[in-house]
């Protein structure tokens, strides 16, 4: 599954670039998160984005409106390249990996939605297994568990026009106990969380576009939403209809420079290269190849291989030690109310 996973996803990442036609173009435009409670519509989350695709390679901005902070990911001739700068832009980090659906793994559900919408091409009635889909937290455990059902129209006969997504079960049978585990990260109840989300999911989610905008022949998505029903694993209980709602305020021809997002001078980089990750300090704001950075990085290891849907940005420990930690509790509270069930039967007796 690990190997059909990847090269699904990574068939989105490379755009699937053989079935769009030979045109190059940047999208910039809005993105608003929303929700819906007792039938009121509050936006939550906003943010602005940049899609720029020359060829087979693509890259994303998002600036965070709440935060201030800016992500740039890119895929640049098979490798993913990401960085990060701080509120006032005057740090900034990057990472490099050579499995450009890991690095979506962990990106946010902003990313993830722009792909669908401008990256991704299908014919009538395709459906895809398990890509990261764009409405779920990063690294959830649910994010290769839906099947991806896709409609194209007249208007556009490359990129979807609706998709839906069904959950499948096969596939929630599949995802590691550490992942549901890493996620949810409440002890004994992940496994609880986990069937409850599942069973919010029935009516599964959609993306649809409802305007199209026309730009050297091409059609692009103008607007479009996307519409799921969350589960807050917070409470464990409440469900209410979660909106991403994408505007699109410019289409243009890409700039000249490359892709791979700028590093400031004393940048720290990490780079997983076959599951092994190296750091480094570019020292002029450049990315090192790889073979450099092998013979000058300095060796990050894992404890152990991170769960399936675990990205590699940062190791972590793989023993579920929460859940460990859980059951010893619950046993020892069992063994104090044995012994207090013990002792309160033996005085009574001793009194009789």
């Amino acid at each position: 599954m690990s190997s059909t996973c990847h090269a699904i996803a990574l068939a989105i990442a490379t755009c699937v670039a053989q079935q769009l036609p030979a045109a190059d173009f940047v999208v910039s435009g809005e993105q608003a998160v929303q929700v819906v409670q007792n039938s009121v519509t509050s936006t939550v989350q906003t943010a602005t984005f940049n899609v720029t695709r020359v060829g087979n390679n693509w890259s994303i901005i998002n600036d965070y409106t709440n935060s201030g902070a800016r992500e740039y990911i890119a895929l640049v001739d098979g490798r993913s390249y990401s960085a990060t700068w701080d509120i006032a832009g005057t740090a900034s980090s990057g990472l490099v990996m050579d499995r450009p659906a890991d690095r979506l793994d962990a990106s946010t559900e902003f990313t993830r939605e722009l792909i669908p919408a401008f990256l991704l091409s299908g014919e009538a009635g395709a459906s895809l297994t398990n890509p990261p889909v764009g409405f779920l937290f990063p690294r959830h455990p649910g994010l290769h568990c839906y099947r991806w059902e896709m409609e194209r129209s007249t208007e556009s006969p490359f990129l979807p026009k609706r998709i839906r997504f069904r959950l499948d079960k096969e596939l929630v049978q599949r995802v590691p106990r550490d992942a549901v585990t890493y996620f949810f990260r409440s002890g004994y109840r992940d496994q609880t969380l986990f069937r409850r989300f599942q069973a919010t999911q029935r009516n599964g989610a959609e993306y649809s576009v409802t305007a199209w905008t026309n730009w050297g022949g091409l059609n692009i998505p103008l607007q479009a939403t996307l519409s799921h029903t969350y589960f807050d694993h917070m409470d464990g209980r409440s469900t209410f209809r979660r909106l991403s709602v994408l505007s699109v305020t410019r289409v243009g021809r890409p700039p000249s420079n490359s892709l791979v997002p700028p590093l400031l001078p004393g940048s720290s980089v990490q780079e997983v290269i076959n599951g092994t990750c190296y750091s480094y300090t570019t020292a002029d704001g450049n990315y090192l190849s790889p073979q450099q950075a092998m013979s000058v990085g300095r060796v990050l290891m894992p404890a152990a291989p991170p769960p399936r849907w675990v990205t590699a940005v940062g190791w972590v420990s793989w023993f579920p030690w929460r859940t460990l930690l859980s059951f010893v509790t619950i046993i020892g509270l069992v063994l104090v109310v044995a012994l207090l069930v013990w002792y309160g039967f033996r005085f009574l007796t001793s009194r009789e």
